[in-house]
Protein backbone atom coordinates (compact mmCIF):
# COMPACT_ATOMS: atom_id res chain seq x y z
CA UNK A 1 0.00 0.00 0.00
CA UNK A 2 0.57 3.75 -0.40
CA UNK A 3 2.05 5.83 2.12
CA UNK A 4 -1.74 6.34 3.48
CA UNK A 5 -1.77 6.50 7.37
CA UNK A 6 -4.78 3.67 8.21
CA UNK A 7 -6.47 3.57 11.27
CA UNK A 8 -6.50 0.15 13.09
CA UNK A 9 -9.40 -0.32 15.30
CA UNK A 10 -10.99 -3.18 17.78
CA UNK A 11 -14.62 -2.75 18.55
CA UNK A 12 -16.30 -4.87 20.99
CA UNK A 13 -19.81 -6.30 20.67
CA UNK A 14 -21.79 -4.01 21.76
CA UNK A 15 -19.43 -0.96 21.37
CA UNK A 16 -20.21 2.59 19.71
CA UNK A 17 -17.48 4.53 18.25
CA UNK A 18 -17.87 7.70 16.49
CA UNK A 19 -15.46 8.68 13.09
CA UNK A 20 -15.30 11.77 11.55
CA UNK A 21 -14.79 10.30 7.81
CA UNK A 22 -13.71 12.55 4.63
CA UNK A 23 -15.20 11.86 1.60
CA UNK A 24 -13.75 8.86 0.16
CA UNK A 25 -12.52 7.26 3.29
CA UNK A 26 -12.54 3.22 3.35
CA UNK A 27 -13.48 0.93 5.97
CA UNK A 28 -12.19 -2.71 6.25
CA UNK A 29 -13.72 -5.11 8.77
CA UNK A 30 -10.56 -7.22 9.11
CA UNK A 31 -13.07 -10.02 11.15
CA UNK A 32 -15.93 -9.69 13.25
CA UNK A 33 -19.24 -7.87 12.75
CA UNK A 34 -20.09 -4.11 12.79
CA UNK A 35 -23.02 -2.20 11.71
CA UNK A 36 -22.38 1.58 10.02
CA UNK A 37 -24.55 4.42 10.89
CA UNK A 38 -24.67 7.28 9.15
CA UNK A 39 -26.56 10.20 7.88
CA UNK A 40 -27.27 9.99 4.00
CA UNK A 41 -28.61 13.49 4.05
CA UNK A 42 -31.84 15.51 4.82
CA UNK A 43 -35.40 15.01 4.08
CA UNK A 44 -38.02 17.59 5.24
CA UNK A 45 -35.50 19.02 8.16
CA UNK A 46 -34.64 15.67 9.06
CA UNK A 47 -31.79 13.53 9.15
CA UNK A 48 -31.76 10.43 6.90
CA UNK A 49 -30.31 8.05 8.77
CA UNK A 50 -28.50 4.45 6.78
CA UNK A 51 -27.56 1.52 8.16
CA UNK A 52 -24.99 -0.88 6.51
CA UNK A 53 -23.91 -4.13 8.30
CA UNK A 54 -20.72 -5.17 7.32
CA UNK A 55 -19.08 -8.79 8.17
CA UNK A 56 -15.31 -9.97 7.84
CA UNK A 57 -13.36 -8.87 4.86
CA UNK A 58 -15.99 -6.20 3.35
CA UNK A 59 -15.35 -2.88 2.53
CA UNK A 60 -17.04 -0.08 2.85
CA UNK A 61 -16.82 3.29 1.43
CA UNK A 62 -17.57 6.92 2.56
CA UNK A 63 -19.38 8.84 -0.62
CA UNK A 64 -19.47 11.59 1.77
CA UNK A 65 -17.59 13.00 4.57
CA UNK A 66 -18.98 13.43 8.22
CA UNK A 67 -19.60 11.21 11.12
CA UNK A 68 -20.15 7.69 11.53
CA UNK A 69 -21.35 5.45 14.27
CA UNK A 70 -19.55 1.82 13.61
CA UNK A 71 -21.11 -0.39 16.42
CA UNK A 72 -19.37 -3.82 16.98
CA UNK A 73 -22.36 -6.45 16.56
CA UNK A 74 -19.72 -9.30 17.46
CA UNK A 75 -15.92 -8.18 18.37
CA UNK A 76 -14.51 -6.97 15.33
CA UNK A 77 -10.93 -5.78 13.74
CA UNK A 78 -11.03 -2.67 11.23
CA UNK A 79 -8.81 -0.46 9.47
CA UNK A 80 -10.30 2.83 8.17
CA UNK A 81 -8.07 3.92 5.32
CA UNK A 82 -8.09 8.23 4.50
CA UNK A 83 -8.85 8.75 0.43
CA UNK A 84 -6.04 8.85 -1.86
CA UNK A 85 -5.82 12.65 -2.21
CA UNK A 86 -4.23 14.68 0.44
CA UNK A 87 -6.70 15.85 2.72
CA UNK A 88 -8.02 19.44 3.53
CA UNK A 89 -5.82 19.07 6.91
CA UNK A 90 -3.01 17.72 5.40
CA UNK A 91 -2.82 21.43 3.45
CA UNK A 92 -3.39 23.29 6.51
CA UNK A 93 -0.63 21.50 8.11
CA UNK A 94 1.91 21.82 5.24
CA UNK A 95 0.74 26.04 5.14
CA UNK A 96 1.08 26.43 8.64
CA UNK A 97 4.80 24.64 8.29
CA UNK A 98 5.84 26.66 5.39
CA UNK A 99 4.89 30.25 7.91
CA UNK A 100 6.43 28.98 10.79
CA UNK A 101 9.39 27.93 8.86
CA UNK A 102 8.86 31.69 7.46
CA UNK A 103 8.95 32.84 10.20
CA UNK A 104 11.60 31.14 11.75
CA UNK A 105 13.53 32.79 8.85
CA UNK A 106 12.80 36.21 9.79
CA UNK A 107 14.17 36.55 13.15
CA UNK A 108 17.45 34.66 12.28
CA UNK A 109 18.37 37.23 9.41
CA UNK A 110 17.00 40.10 12.21
CA UNK A 111 18.54 38.32 15.48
Amino acid sequence: MDDRRTIDLSVGKGENRQLLLEAGSMVLVVSGEVSIDWTAGWMCGQALRVKQRLVGEEVWLAERGGWVDIVGNRSAQLAVIPPDRISFWHKVGDCLESWIAGVAARRERAG
